[in-house]
């Protein structure tokens, strides 16, 4: 599995809009797993900056409101690149509970892609990891000034 997180990320990170990474765990329904929804990692790109993106999610935290965040930088516009990659029980094998557990582990990961692919994410400025509808973020990388 971080094989196939690391693959994409890497392939989005090569877009040169690629100023802001999300990684989002959302749930959908996958045939696998018949009527059961089950996680997913969704990855974002953005070509704002990372300073706007910071000042919109400072609001959506004060307001504990995530459209501050959402709306601006709608994840349906066409500028965003999308990759959806099913979870399904191996980081989340008791969805959904002990989500913050299985949060911890997934964004370990996200950390040591970044570390093992240091040159590729030179032109990103900020990656972040949340769960869908939470306006809690975790930075898992941000650029240096």
């Amino acid at each position: 599995m971080k094989t196939k997180i690391t693959k994409e990320l890497l392939k989005l990170v090569k877009c040169k809009s690629a100023n802001i990474l999300i990684a989002e765990v959302n749930t959908y329904y996958d045939d696998l797993f018949g009527d059961e929804s089950v996680p997913f990692l969704d990855l974002f790109i953005s070509n704002a900056s990372g300073s706007l993106f910071d000042s919109e999610l400072k609001k959506a935290i004060e307001h504990d409101e995530i459209g501050y965040v959402t709306d601006p930088f709608s994840f349906e516009d066409s500028e965003y690149v999308e990759s959806e990659i099913s979870l399904g029980t191996i980081y989340y094998s008791d969805w959904p509970e002990n989500g913050d557990k299985s949060n911890k582990i997934v964004i370990s990961i996200l950390k040591e892609i970044v570390a093992e692919n240091t040159a590729s994410f030179s032109n990103a400025e900020r990656f972040y990891f949340h769960r869908i509808s939470e306006p809690k973020f975790t930075v898992i990388f941000e650029k240096t000034r």
